[in-house]
């Protein structure tokens, strides 16, 4: 059997081509863009305040490179019922830079779209495009 010589100038190359390789894994993690969808309802406030934080927390410490929020469902009259703790989360993510949107048809089978429109820092539209170009842009979506 024949040995070849270790030739470090391929060895050189490989490495660095390996690196690249480790370092844009790396940036593809933090620079992930990120959908909450939240539709849990009144019985389950525990869990839309775990995903509230969950989403201020990463939208202001840039966890990851967008946090987009979303509110689909019973979560939605628990927004419209003035729910102080829910709305004061809301209030928090839209001074992040970016207003939380809500289902506008959810809104609509529930009779409380005008109570949706009334606050300042939600946006009522119609989420299905929404939701369909965000995963069109490789966004990752975490429900709640």
């Amino acid at each position: 059997m024949l040995w070849r010589r270790h030739d470090p100038l391929r060895t050189n190359f490989i490495n660095r081509d390996l690196n690249k390789i480790k370092y844009q894994f790396i940036i593809d993690l933090i620079m992930k863009n990120i959908a909450v969808i939240v539709s849990s309802g009144k019985n389950e406030k525990e869990k839309v305040l775990t995903a509230l934080t969950f989403a201020n927390v990463a939208k202001k410490n840039k966890l990851f490179n967008d946090v987009t929020l979303i509110l689909f469902g019973p979560v939605e009259k628990l927004v419209a019922e003035g729910d102080k703790d829910v709305l004061k989360m809301l209030d928090d993510f839209a001074s992040l830079g970016e207003k939380p949107v809500a289902c506008q048809v959810v809104a609509n089978n529930f009779n409380i779209t005008t109570d949706l429109q009334k606050l300042q820092n939600l946006k009522v539209d119609m989420v299905g495009p929404i939701i369909k170009d965000l995963a069109e842009k490789d966004y990752e979506f975490l429900t709640f």
